[in-house]
């Protein structure tokens, strides 16, 4: 898949807290929010969830997504770790404290 990131998007009318927080003149780099267009499989998964109408916590063990993570680890860079290692994290500042 390819994706355009050199498209140009006006974040500052977006709610963006990233880009409301400083003055215009400053350029903030923050981890985890994006300024580009998120790519159509991710949307269409977002849509196939909202879609269905029932919301709630999900089950903690998520497996698939699990196993997709150790396949794409030994695919890309010949590293074998378990399912059991990847532990989900609600976000990057969760996961680093």
């Amino acid at each position: 898949m390819k994706y355009d990131f050199d498209q140009q998007l006006d974040r500052r009318s977006t709610d963006s807290t990233k880009w409301q927080k400083y003055y215009e003149d400053v350029l903030p780099m923050w981890v985890a929010d994006m300024d580009f267009m998120s790519p159509e499989p991710v949307m269409r998964a977002l849509q196939e969830r909202v879609a269905h109408s029932v919301f709630g916590y999900l089950d903690n063990s998520l497996s698939e997504i699990r196993q997709v993570f150790v396949q794409r680890l030994v695919e890309l860079y010949n590293w074998e770790i378990q399912p059991e290692d990847v532990i989900i994290m609600p976000g990057v500042i969760t996961g680093f404290n």
